[in-house]
């Protein structure tokens, strides 16, 4: 009963997301049709040096309000009461029935 509506209660919550990444490149100028004619005896090398990047981002996202989720939220807490109160109302059933049948054995004895 706690976990549904813990359930209910995270679909509340905003949903929060990261991710990383790390790459490095070696980019080939022949294979982008790059081609700068040499100037004053400067050539442009075939592929560029190593160079490498990272990027890191978070997002979160929330609605504002959400009568649909709020009242599954509401209704999953009242069950988990009532479930609460319906154990407890077996535990007292029980008491009563070895209380009673204590009672009852007790008065039938003979003095």
């Amino acid at each position: 009963m706690r976990a549904q509506r813990l359930r209910a209660l995270v679909a509340l919550l905003p949903n929060i997301n990261a991710r990383a990444q790390q790459a490095y490149e070696n980019i080939s100028y022949n294979e982008i049709g790059l081609k700068v004619p040499p100037i004053g005896g400067f050539t442009l090398p075939s592929t560029s040096g190593a160079f490498g990047f990272q990027d890191a981002r978070i997002s979160a996202t929330q609605s504002l309000y959400s009568l649909e989720l709020t009242d599954r939220y509401r209704a999953e807490k009242a069950f988990e009461s009532a479930s609460l109160l319906n154990t407890k109302d077996s535990r007292d059933v029980v008491v009563f029935a070895v209380g009673l049948a204590f009672f009852r054995s007790w008065q039938a004895k003979p003095d």
